[in-house]
């Protein structure tokens, strides 16, 4: 989606200082890793934000899923999120994003830095979809690669 050395040159160095502010967490079962807040992000990380608002990758996204998208209100600490798996036994279970917004809700998941030679996105295309087949897609995502999803 985005080239390498632009990633790494404009947004890592972000992601990077705002890595002292990491929320680790550990749910059993379910995930073990750290994130760092959208609020956190506007403030120390706006290179996100200034994507994440621009009106060209707006038009892109809502061409792309063919409806007209909106943001998360600011008071969504996950709106735009940071997500590090930086330690061994990091992980994020299989789950579906859901939220107690109306209508669908879309998660774009860009990869920044991988430094792992074994985790994947292991994802099920259209799993409860009444029409079409479930596809299991297992997915590395490199710096600049983006992941959207309904759910």
């Amino acid at each position: 989606f985005l080239p390498r050395p632009f990633v790494e040159e404009v947004f890592v160095p972000q992601a990077q200082a705002v890595k002292s502010e990491l929320n680790r967490n550990y749910i059993p079962g379910h995930k073990k890793g750290g994130s760092v807040s959208y609020y956190t992000v506007q403030e120390k990380a706006p290179r996100f934000l200034e994507l994440y608002r621009a009106d060209s990758f707006r038009g892109f996204l809502d061409r792309l899923v063919q409806a007209k998208l909106m943001f998360c209100p600011d008071n969504d600490p996950h709106s735009c999120a940071l997500y590090y798996y930086t330690e061994p036994g990091d992980h994020i279970g299989f789950h579906y994003d859901t939220s107690y917004y109306n209508g669908a809700r879309y998660t774009i998941l860009m990869g920044l830095v991988d430094r792992s030679t074994q985790c994947k996105l292991v994802c099920e295309l259209f799993k409860d979809h009444p029409t079409q087949q479930p596809r299991h897609l297992e997915l590395i995502t490199e710096p600049g690669d983006m992941v959207i999803f309904n759910g």
